[in-house]
C-alpha cells in the first residue's frame, strides 16, 4: 500500500534501494553466498512485495541464472541499480559497486525525506489548526450560550 501513496511511494522505493544495496554489499563483502545472501534479505525486509522479489531472486539464482536475470524487468528496482548489477556482475566488482550506489540511495533517501517533509508540514500545520479552532469552539460555545441565557 506505502509504494502506491505518491509522495511516500518514492521515500519507500530509496529506503529498499538503499537498504538493499548496503546490505548486498556487506553480505558479498563477508563471503555469503549470494543464494544465503537473498534468503537473509527475505528474512529482513518488511514490505511483502520485496520480500517475495528477494524469494523471486534466490530461487532464480538457484536455478542458474544471474542477479541481473533475476531483477530485469522489475517495478520494485530502478533501471540505474539493475544496469549497475550487470557491470558489477561482469567485471567481477559486484562488492565495489554495490557499495558506491549504496551512497547514493542513502543520499537520495535524505533529500527525498526532506522533500517529503517540506510537503507534508504544511498540512500537518493545517490539521493542528482545525484541532485547536474545534477545541476553542468547544469551550467558548457553550460560554456564549450561558451569557445568551443570563441576559
Amino acid at each position: 500500500m506505502l509504494t502506491k501513496i505518491p509522495v511516500v511511494s518514492r521515500v519507500v522505493k530509496l529506503f529498499y534501494m538503499s537498504r538493499f544495496t548496503v546490505l548486498l554489499a556487506q553480505f558479498y563483502e563477508a563471503g555469503v553466498s549470494p543464494v544465503v545472501s537473498f534468503k537473509l534479505l527475505a528474512a529482513i525486509f518488511d514490505n511483502f512485495s520485496y520480500k517475495r522479489k528477494m524469494v523471486e531472486i534466490r530461487n532464480s539464482i538457484n536455478a542458474g541464472f544471474s542477479i541481473y536475470d533475476s531483477m530485469e524487468g522489475s517495478e520494485l528496482f530502478d533501471p540505474i541499480l539493475v544496469q549497475i548489477i550487470n557491470v558489477g556482475e561482469n567485471t567481477g566488482s559486484l562488492t565495489e559497486v554495490l557499495k558506491r550506489i549504496s551512497v547514493y540511495y542513502t543520499t537520495s533517501l535524505k533529500n527525498e525525506i526532506d522533500t517529503a517533509m517540506t510537503i507534508i508540514e504544511p498540512l500537518l500545520m493545517a490539521f493542528v489548526a482545525c484541532i485547536v479552532g474545534v477545541l476553542l469552539g468547544a469551550i467558548y460555545l457553550p460560554m456564549a450560550d450561558m451569557v445568551n441565557a443570563i441576559q
